[in-house]
């Protein structure tokens, strides 16, 4: 797993001046949501395009509470979703990508908590 998964995700902490634990967290993150919306596009299953707007708003909220050091709020919302991914209701490639995505994400926070 490297350090900061996406060129899109470094860029932003940087330009947000962020420490190294939170640019490595919002970095992740933004591979989590680039995933998403890479698969949403692809995907041939106009039932998943919901859950996948869906998955991105809880997105955006999981950056807020990243941003914001709201570090209970964020294992709350990482745990609502590994709850909701648990049922494999995202279809074909797309959907196995997108779990894939997360679960690397929220392995990453979940370590650092039992650190």
């Amino acid at each position: 797993m490297r350090l900061f998964a996406s060129a899109a995700g470094r860029r932003l902490a940087n330009s947000l001046g962020l420490t190294r634990h939170m640019n490595s967290t919002l970095a992740n993150l933004c591979n989590y949501a680039e995933v998403l919306a890479k698969s949403a596009d692809e995907t041939t299953r106009a039932e998943d395009r919901t859950v996948y707007t869906q998955r991105l708003a809880a997105v955006a909220r999981m950056f807020v509470a990243a941003y914001h050091g709201q570090r209970t709020e964020l294992e709350n919302m990482i745990a609502s979703e590994r709850r909701a991914f648990g049922w494999g209701y995202l279809s074909g490639v797309e959907g196995t990508a997108a779990e894939q995505a997360f679960d690397e994400f929220a392995k990453i926070i979940e370590s650092e908590h039992e650190a």
